[in-house]
């Protein structure tokens, strides 16, 4: 690294923590400083200080890698942007740190631009030169000397940089590179394995998919991992079983065991998928220990397939669980969207003899999914050892010849290593493949002096395997080893770091921070809780979580999109019961009520309330028209000057206010020219029920009161079904009732069956002239019916939908308006029945 500020200052390597004491010194002395850390294996952090008014400072930055073909394509990867990580303080549990990250809002433009140029310096022709996430110009395609440049407008650098490209000749990634140092020698052996030929017969497999459906998913993400899935489990065979965990603040186990991969279990996984809305924390680690808990067949091969953006900082965590607990199964790892933690997904690949696939667009997501069935179905070679014949070698990565991993695809196999003596003889590596037997013979040619990046990529190698070993161990017991290699070979690491100091004081003036904020990256919704839960940390030494104040900031936050605007809070994490919050998270509540009338989109839902309301302007006109006589010759002048300045105000409010309360007013204004038209009557509160109900008032009870209404509901159905022998538990809003998950979706909290409920009340003690005592007294009775009704139709309903050919649409229907029927006239029986000793009916006269 070095530092062009006036002067080129030419970065040093020093231990972690003496480079920042060295920066911090610098800044405080007036003196222009750099420094560069490592936060992750894929994240840095670059710390500037002392730029004065009119200063240029670039910064250039030289690394080295290894790009390893996969089926003969290379695929060049630059990332540009860090997206969020969700990180639980350690005042909660949490067990790893991650820098407070600053992002811009979602389309708010990036502050600072992106050019790429790609030259190659290649032995051979480059061809098929494409990119999927950036518009490019190629020029010298077909030759060795190939170059790219950015030729799309708009924001670049919130998306990793991909190029894709072959080399010419068929077996180009075979050869064993040599390189003799001043004192130390260094090999790279890179070996194509043979192609990929279908067995004959192909064993039955167990696959376990595991969803990540956190508010980071939100959106592009969690549409293209819906694509993925739904080819990956679609395209399963009759004879596989399969499960499925979702997993964000908390996690849900479709099915208690594996079930048959058959084409009712598959649409059934794929509608619970789809239903999935992306919200709440990323709590991968317990739901990765959940699926290390499953029970497993000694006959069944297990393949577990974790789908995530990977936007977390426990990924040393997940490391050591896979190793420990899913080693006698392969775990591959999608990583979703534009921007993944790819350090996370190459990880788990890597720690569970898989491999890592990424898909930044839906429409990559079947080729994805093939790729990955017939790497199961077609291992490649598989009892893989290597030995050198004739040359010495050591330190050599992987550690074990004699036992390397299984190729599951057309990955060729890396071997890299120091060797000593001179360069003869040859690598042998011998496994077996489809065919039979398979042997490769490499010979050992002359060291090229040029291949000094052999240094770099064997101590970077051995660097991560050190890394892997801490994490397994825990703690920091490879500390001295990493920092020792770190500093020997120039490398940034976790325990060394780059710092270039200035020795020239160039201000007096104390240094004003500044953190640059990163853009959002591309498809990544501006999920809001990130923001509350940075809010949250800093109240952290103030107030203890509460789970419930999360209830009302999920509720008030994670705006819906779909019909009902509902979401499961259970899936998040907490935020502090902080009473400075609550003024806030009130008045989100109040907007995010518009938002989800506006956004409430369901042809379904505006035609159930286009007819509601409908429905009670049409009784209060009835009455109206049906007591025209009795009207006041001249109108009440109390009511009617209420009536004018509710008008006037519902008029006003237009532009102030939301529709809903807008709504409220006009409703008002109308029941006050009512009353100032009829003559005095006792049936008062059920007609300012009417005029309430007459307001679309679903879609917002359904928003509030639906998720609270599902629970309530899902908890007396399990205890009713456990009451007639059945098994079922409640977790969330979901029900494992003898082993089937069945989810108690919006229809089933009852809202609606309420608000029918509620009308069928008012209506008919309208009809009757039921006195407001008397009308009062019944309302907490319409309650419990509701509640009973809607219970007993959920318990019925679930009853039938966990039997293994489940039930029909049409029945289900049926089932549910036969229970309205049964309510509403419950409710019509109790409204209508005799009043209080005393009372008498009353016409409106």
């Amino acid at each position: 690294m070095q530092v062009l500020a006036g002067r080129v200052l030419h970065a040093k390597i020093d231990e972690k923590q003496r480079a920042r004491i060295r920066h911090e010194a610098a800044k405080r002395e007036g003196k222009t400083s750099a420094l560069l850390e490592q936060e992750r294996p894929n994240v840095f952090q670059m710390s500037v200080a002392n730029i004065l008014p009119g200063d240029d400072v670039q910064v250039e930055l030289r690394y080295t890698e290894l790009v390893v073909p996969t089926e003969g394509r290379y695929e060049f990867v630059f990332p540009t942007v860090v997206g969020p990580r969700y990180h639980r303080p350690a005042g909660d549990g949490g067990t790893s740190s991650f820098p407070a990250t600053a992002h811009l809002k979602e389309g708010e433009a990036s502050r600072s631009s992106f050019e790429l140029h790609v030259r190659f310096a290649s032995p051979l022709p480059v061809s098929e030169l494409r990119s999927p996430s950036h518009g490019i110009e190629v020029s010298g395609e077909g030759t060795a000397q190939a170059e790219v440049e950015l030729n799309d407008l708009g924001a670049r650098n919130d998306r990793d940089f991909i190029l894709g490209y072959r080399l010419a000749g068929e077996r180009t990634a075979t050869g064993l590179l040599l390189h003799q140092g001043a004192d130390e020698n260094f090999f790279l052996a890179v070996v194509e394995p043979p192609k990929a030929i279908a067995p004959a017969q192909i064993n039955p497999r167990e696959y376990v998919f595991v969803v990540d459906i956190s508010g980071s998913m939100h959106g592009q993400p969690l549409n293209t991992a819906k694509v993925l899935l739904r080819n990956l489990i679609g395209n399963l065979r009759p004879t596989d079983t399969f499960n499925v965990l979702l997993f964000s603040g908390s996690s849900q186990m479709l099915n208690a065991t594996p079930v048959p991969a058959t084409r009712a279990n598959i649409e059934r996984a794929v509608a619970t998928i789809d239903q999935a809305r992306g919200g709440g924390s990323t709590e991968i680690v317990p739901a990765l220990k959940r699926i290390a808990a499953l029970p497993k067949s000694g006959d069944v091969a297990r393949s577990v397939i974790v789908v995530t953006d990977g936007y977390v900082t426990v990924e040393n965590e997940v490391f050591a669980l896979i190793r420990r607990n899913l080693g006698n199964s392969n775990v591959f790892a999608f990583g979703i969207g534009s921007s993944v933690n790819r350090h996370l997904i190459e990880g788990i690949a890597r720690a569970g003899q898989g491999e890592p696939f990424i898909v930044t667009k839906p429409e990559m997501a079947a080729a994805q999914a093939e790729r990955l069935r017939r790497m199961i179905d077609s291992p490649v070679l598989t009892s893989l050892r290597a030995r050198f014949d004739g040359l010495e070698v050591y330190d050599v990565e992987p550690a074990s010849l004699s036992s390397l991993p299984d190729v599951l695809g057309g990955r060729p196999v890396v071997i890299q290593g120091k060797w000593r003596g001179e360069p003869r003889g040859q690598l042998v590596l011998e496994g077996s493949a489809a065919t039979g037997s398979h042997i490769d013979v490499v010979p050992v040619g002359a060291p090229q002096p040029e291949a000094t990046a052999l240094r770099h990529l064997w101590a970077r190698s051995r660097i991560q395997q050190l890394s892997d070993q801490e994490a397994l161990e825990g703690g920091s017991g490879q500390r001295e080893a990493i920092t020792s290699l770190g500093l020997r070979y120039s490398l940034l690491t976790q325990y060394t770091s780059f710092i270039a100091v200035d020795e020239i004081v160039r201000t007096s003036e104390a240094a004003v921070p500044v953190d640059q904020p990163l853009p959002l990256p591309q498809g990544v919704s501006n999920w809001p809780w990130a923001r509350w839960a940075r809010r949250c940390r800093a109240r952290r030494s103030r107030a203890r979580c509460s789970r419930c104040w999360w209830w009302w900031a999920s509720w008030a936050w994670r705006w819906p999109s779909g019909a009902t605007g509902e979401r499961d809070p259970c899936r998040a994490g907490g935020l502090p019961a902080d009473p400075s919050l609550q003024r806030r998270l009130a008045g989100a509540a109040g907007r995010c009520a518009v938002a989800a009338r506006r956004l409430d989109a369901g042809a379904r839902a505006r035609r159930l309330r286009r007819t509601a309301g409908l429905a009670a302007l049409a009784v209060l006109l009835m009455m109206l028209a049906t007591r025209v006589h009795t009207l006041r010759i001249a109108p009440h002048t109390g009511w009617l000057a209420a009536g004018v300045v509710l008008t006037v105000a519902a008029n006003a409010a237009l532009w102030i206010a939301p529709p809903l309360a807008c709504a409220l007013l006009a409703a008002l204004a109308l029941a006050a020219a009512l009353m100032a038209g009829c003559r005095p009557m006792r049936a008062r509160a059920p007609l300012a029920g009417l005029v309430l109900l007459a307001l679309p008032w679903i879609a917002s009870l359904q928003y509030y009161g639906g998720f609270p209404l599902r629970v309530i509901t899902a908890q007396a159905s399990a205890g009713l079904l456990q009451g007639m022998g059945i098994a079922a538990e409640r977790s969330g809003t979901a029900m494992l009732v003898q082993g089937r998950l069945v989810i108690v979706d919006a229809p089933c909290s009852g809202v609606q069956m309420a608000w029918m409920a509620w009308f069928c009340a008012c209506a008919v003690a309208a009809l009757v002239s039921l006195r407001d005592r008397d009308f009062l007294r019944r309302l907490p009775w319409i309650g419990a019916i509701v509640l009973a009704g809607n219970v007993l139709r959920n318990t019925v309903l679930v009853a039938l939908e966990s039997r293994p050919q489940g039930l029909a649409a049409a029945l289900h229907e049926g089932i549910g308006l036969a229970a309205l029927a049964l309510v509403c006239a419950a409710v019509v029986g109790v409204m209508a029945g005799p009043q209080a000793k005393g009372g008498r009916r009353e016409t409106m006269v």
